[in-house]
């Protein structure tokens, strides 16, 4: 009896593992007479549906957790695991860290004091090995991660109009006018600075004059003056000041693109906006000077020398800062719409080049309170194509409303190409709130009900199969603290766990990097 019980106990493990499994993946694709249409689905992924998202040599696993896993692995021949250069962390499930699969966006809603920034943002940015941009308001993204990115390479911090002193470390110079030395470079940085710019965009959304003055100002104004710059090593406090000049103000780059035998179209686009009437000029010039109203400030004219180069960051490695403080958001988003559009364009000539598209290098763009400091207009196209490019993105919002104040019906499209989506407690607007719901859809639950005769004795006993949703608004409103739900792709949804990032990497971890950056501070 002990031989035949032993002989079995293997099969029936293997049968529970393989029915478990079944419980762990959608029935949508299963044929009619398949059996796994008569194994109810799970509503939230246990870690042993999430294997493919763990790694295989978990450091801080227990030995009971290793074995299990491995002996989980061979029974369903799940040998995937995430690649440690294109993947995202998601915090824990049930004790078990997991993280994304490859070639992910990961669109992250949480509110103000939700602990965004210690418990999703710092994390990634200290786990990712490659290449990263780093945009925020925040100086204590890099406080508590500059340490641990220098020790993956160079570090380039553009924060012209906050205070880096507490950081002992200084702020590197760039200027839009590099990339401007020939006239398709102006045309494209013109348009890069014009995305990002939330004032003009909107604008351009709103009446029909308002789209003219602004597409005139980003199709023939903005890339002429630009172009005169470039060419005579000018500084772009100048470009302000011809915009501000009026009519008189643009004879001066008009004769210094005649001088240096420029693009012909340059020299007649500065013409033609000279023989505007006043009125329509005046709403020209101002659209335009709008767009770089940011080199008004000192501060900003003073860091226009140009340190750092976008295609050393793709070809070498590095890790770029972009830091405004909030009071500044608006007048900084142009100026770092045009570095990071600039960025993009590198991205895309490497993957041109590259022989092998594994060989592409993947950069990740982390942006925080990206209504505000990243409102790129071409968002939707960006995440729809710079896949392709090796770039990945974490988009951070407060809310889904304000994506959709924002990019109002291609809010969808945005949505449409974030596969990876977290919700961070406590979960308060009520549009977040509709879109998770949906998202998550419903669980199939049974439901008992008994009847009894006059004397309690149990007369019938009738179950059925009924359908809720997986959280109501109440249960997302009520998640603990620390508490994420997140969907990735196929996979089930889970509930898992987003410690500080200190926690993450464990108490050694956190005392040395205290140390290392201890002197930074």
């Amino acid at each position: 009896m002990l031989v035949v019980i032993g002989l079995l106990s293997p099969l029936a493990l293997v049968a529970w593992v393989r029915v478990d499994r079944w419980r762990g993946q959608s029935h949508a694709a299963a044929a009619s007479w398949s059996l796994r249409r008569r194994v109810s689905p799970r509503a939230w992924a246990k870690p042993r549906d999430w294997l493919h998202l763990q790694p295989r040599d978990a450091a801080r696993a227990g030995v009971v957790r290793r074995t299990v896993t491995a002996v989980l692995r061979t029974v369903v021949g799940e040998w995937r695991e995430p690649d440690p250069r294109d993947r995202w962390s998601l915090g824990r499930l049930r004790g078990a860290a997991v993280w994304s699969g490859r070639e992910m966006h990961f669109g992250l809603f949480a509110a103000s004091r939700s602990g965004k920034t210690m418990r999703a943002l710092i994390t990634q940015v200290r786990s990712h090995p490659g290449r990263l941009v780093v945009m925020s308001n925040k100086l204590d993204v890099v406080i508590h991660t500059i340490a641990a990115r220098r020790q993956r390479g160079p570090v380039w911090i553009f924060a012209p109009a906050s205070d880096l002193s507490a950081l002992r470390a200084k702020c590197c110079g760039w200027t839009p006018l590099t990339a401007c030395k020939s006239w398709r470079g102006a045309l494209a940085m013109a348009q890069w600075i014009f995305d990002a710019d939330p004032s003009a965009s909107a604008t351009s959304a709103g009446s029909s004059g308002a789209r003219f003055y602004n597409r005139e100002a980003v199709e023939t104004l903005m890339p002429a003056l630009l172009h005169a710059a470039a060419l005579d090593d000018r500084q772009m406090g100048e470009v302000l000041g011809w915009l501000r000049g009026g009519l008189d103000g643009l004879d001066e780059p008009r004769e210094i693109l005649l001088a240096h035998d420029a693009e012909a179209a340059a020299a007649r686009a500065l013409a033609d906006v000279q023989q505007l009437d006043e009125r329509a000029r005046s709403y020209l010039l101002i659209s335009a000077a709008q767009l770089i109203s940011a080199y008004r400030m000192p501060d900003v004219q003073a860091h226009e020398q140009h340190d750092f180069d976008p295609g050393r960051l793709v070809e070498d490695g590095g890790t770029l800062y972009l830091i405004a403080p909030d009071s500044q958001q608006d007048l900084m988003a142009p100026i770092f719409g045009g570095l990071l559009g600039e960025l993009l364009r590198a991205c895309e000539l490497a993957a041109q080049h590259a022989h092998d598209p594994r060989e592409v290098p993947v950069v990740k763009v982390v942006v925080d309170e990206a209504a505000n400091l990243a409102p790129l207009r071409k968002l939707p196209t960006y995440l729809a194509v710079s896949g392709g490019w090796g770039v990945r993105w974490m988009l951070v919002y407060q809310s889904v409303a304000q994506l959709r104040q924002r990019y109002g019906s291609d809010a969808d499209t945005v949505l449409a190409n974030l596969q990876l989506r977290g919700a961070m407690a406590p979960v308060l607007d009520r549009m977040t709130r509709d879109e998770f719901v949906a998202l998550l859809g419903d669980e199939q639950r049974y439901e008992t009900s008994r009847t009894a005769n006059t004397w309690g004795s149990t007369r019938s006993v009738t179950r059925q199969q009924r359908s809720r949703p997986k959280l109501s608004a109440d249960d997302l409103l009520r998640l603990p603290e620390g508490v994420a739900v997140v969907v990735h792709g196929r996979d089930l949804p889970a509930k898992v766990t987003l410690p500080f990032w200190w926690e993450a990497e464990g108490a050694g971890s956190a005392a040395a990097a205290h140390e290392r950056e201890a002197p930074s501070r």
